[in-house]
């Protein structure tokens, strides 16, 4: 049972607005870009955000991870956080002191819940030996290192990493071992057995990897061949458990970032000019057996249309950025969106720099990192958040139905200050973010 004296309180108070009529104080929700604060604002790039769950299915909320290149006092908002941190939708804080050199990727496992941070330069996390892979208790709050950095020629240098399952995740980047193992370039560690290599690996850097539905892994990178040099791939390969299969003609240049589409389709970004046979413009969808261009892709900027990070918003949509000016023929600053047909400009006059990480919030929001220091004219330093209306603002759960589990949802959320009880998003949590839920609670929406 959810009640309160808390929801007593204020299911009181709601009959005392029905009387009143105090639903005029409901504001319009507005969709746009979040103005940065002291509390949000970064001293250095962000290189990559995720959300991670800390305690999985106890009460912790999931908080968003960010690595990069700030450091020190104010380095993420009012935080001392070196290259790495959490945002709980308020603010920023530190795990421990941190790393000592730039934090590149992130991911989590759910077995144990803990975080995985790799970088291309950091040798110590929090203080303990961690050459450029390190692992974050959250029950201990300590970090602790993977037994990586021996036998690496040239040095572990990794790019990006990926859950495969719960207690396996794959990595990518221009290592030819970790922790004396052979990995060319791909490898994967388990919790159970450690560090091994993907088959021979690949031929050259490899800056990204994905898990399909299926379970089967993609990395996507520089290599034209299998590190053995029996499979010609072109920069983007399939592992299926035993082998590596190419994807078609592969790519023609760099793959940066891959995600997964809810039908299981993969779409492929970088800076390349066709995919298999087709001319698709830094962007391409895999649908199993043919590359497919989306609209004619993404053009222009000083990276000639590089595509760095996507994610996939709850409706489906896909949200491409990186370094382009124009996305399927319409001008559009560094971020657009694909609605399955076509491109958009999002974000009004989108971003001034480089977008280099993407994610979607709890909310529905995303969260974007890069270089930039304003985002659709609003200031906002490396970290910018964006905000959309929902469909049905009284569907406070997402649900897809108006019920008094969202009024208790609600007040759950009102009572312990949540960001998401900021209901009218002023940045303030106040009894007119109550009145404003429960004028669209007595409509419907």
């Amino acid at each position: 049972m959810r009640c309160s004296n808390t929801i007593v309180t204020l299911l009181a108070a709601a009959a005392f607005a029905g009387v009143v009529g105090v639903g005029t104080a409901q504001a319009q929700c507005t969709a746009g870009w979040i103005p940065g604060s002291a509390a949000s604002d970064m001293n250095g790039l962000i290189r990559w955000l995720r959300m991670w769950d800390p305690d999985g299915a106890g009460p912790l909320a999931p908080v968003l991870v960010a690595s990069g290149d700030f450091s020190g006092a104010n380095g993420a908002g009012t935080a001392n956080a070196n290259r790495i941190a959490t945002w709980d939708g308020t603010n920023w804080t530190a795990l421990g002191t941190g790393l000592d050199g730039g934090g590149y990727c992130v991911t989590s496992l759910s077995s144990n819940n803990n975080l995985y941070v790799c970088g291309a330069a950091f040798a110590n996390a929090g203080g303990v030996s961690a050459r450029r892979i390190a692992q974050w208790d959250p029950v201990t709050a300590a970090w602790s290192g993977l037994g990586t950095g021996t036998g690496n020629t040239p040095a572990l240098t990794p790019l990006a990493v990926a859950a495969v399952n719960v207690d396996t995740f794959v990595m990518t980047g221009a290592f030819t071992s970790v922790a004396g193992a052979p990995a060319n370039r791909v490898a994967v560690y388990n919790t159970t057995t450690g560090w091994a290599g993907l088959g021979s690996g690949m031929s050259s850097t490899t800056s990204a990897c994905i898990a399909l539905h299926n379970g089967d892994i993609v990395v996507g990178g520089a290599g034209l061949t299998t590190g053995d040099g029996s499979l010609t791939v072109n920069r983007i390969a399939r592992w299926d458990g035993s082998n590596w299969n190419a994807m078609a003609e592969g790519t023609s240049g760099l793959v940066r970032c891959l995600v997964v589409m809810p039908n299981g389709d993969l779409i492929a970004g970088g800076a390349f000019v066709t995919a298999g046979t087709a001319t698709v413009n830094n962007i391409a969808r895999w649908n199993g057996t043919t590359w497919l261009p989306l609209g004619i892709g993404t053009s222009g900027g000083a990276g000639v249309g590089d595509v760095y990070c996507m994610a996939v918003l709850p409706n489906g949509h896909l949200m491409a950025a990186g370094d382009f000016t124009n996305a399927g023929g319409v001008p559009t600053n560094r971020i657009a969106e694909w609605d399955g047909t076509s491109w958009s400009a999002f974000g009004g006059t989108g971003l001034p720099a480089v977008v280099r990480a993407m994610e979607v919030l709890p909310n529905g929001d995303i969260a974007i990192g890069g270089d930039f220091v304003t985002a659709g004219d609003v200031p906002s330093a490396r970290f910018a958040r964006y905000h959309f209306c929902p469909t049905c603002a009284a569907d406070f759960n997402g649900d897809s139905t108006v019920d008094f589990f969202d009024y208790l949802d609600f007040v759950d959320a009102f009572s312990s200050s949540l960001p998401s009880a900021d209901f009218n998003h002023d940045s303030v949590i106040d009894f007119f973010d109550y009145l404003d839920f429960v004028d669209a609670f007595s409509t419907g929406c």
